[in-house]
């Protein structure tokens, strides 16, 4: 499949130019999702922010000595206290040596460089003739833009995310399998 060429004349007839994207309810075009923290910063600061955040809520109810939260307990609590091993300070350290080295990470990996600085339309057109010529090569015959525009936009704003984040999420979880077994 060739590459798309966007001229204003063809540019509104023409699904592959990505003219009018509908952007997923996720995407913000503000330079900064919230006035005053850069982003880079907040992406470190939301998981471990809303970690401790949702730990204390149930930590309450843990507490709590409400009977009716009693039958949504997956175990009783002489059980639970029974087989605990570790103090809550050891978990609470734990859980802050994993939330430094993280930050820590983080910190290396992101920049303060804009993410807004990338250009949708080509990545879009880029991902759309990779798409098209996969499809080609699979079905033997062109496909309609339409279709390669569609699954062009659903595979940029929805199944690469989705990869990434399962893949970090893989790698996250591997590093502390490992770091546990040491």
């Amino acid at each position: 499949m060739n590459s798309t060429q966007c001229s204003s004349s063809v540019h509104h007839h023409n699904p592959l130019c990505f003219n009018t994207t509908s952007y997923p309810f996720y995407y913000s075009s503000n330079i900064q999702l919230v006035d005053g923290v850069p982003d880079h910063l907040l992406t470190l600061a939301a998981p471990v922010i809303g970690y401790w955040v949702l730990s204390l809520l149930f930590h309450c109810l843990d507490i709590s000595e409400w009977k009716w939260l009693d039958k949504y307990r997956i175990h009783e609590s002489d059980e639970v206290k029974s087989k605990n091993l570790v103090t809550k300070s050891q978990v609470v350290w734990a859980v802050i040596f994993q939330q430094l080295v993280q930050t820590a990470l983080g910190l290396a990996v992101l920049s303060e460089q804009s993410s807004h600085l990338v250009e949708h339309q080509r990545q879009l057109q880029r991902i759309a003739t990779f798409i098209g010529s996969a499809l080609l090569t699979l079905l033997g015959h062109e496909t309609h833009p339409c279709v390669v525009a569609r699954v062009a936009e659903l595979s940029y704003w929805w199944g690469i995310p989705c990869l990434q984040f399962l893949g970090a999420m893989y790698v996250w979880h591997a590093l502390f399998d490992f770091s546990y077994e040491c």
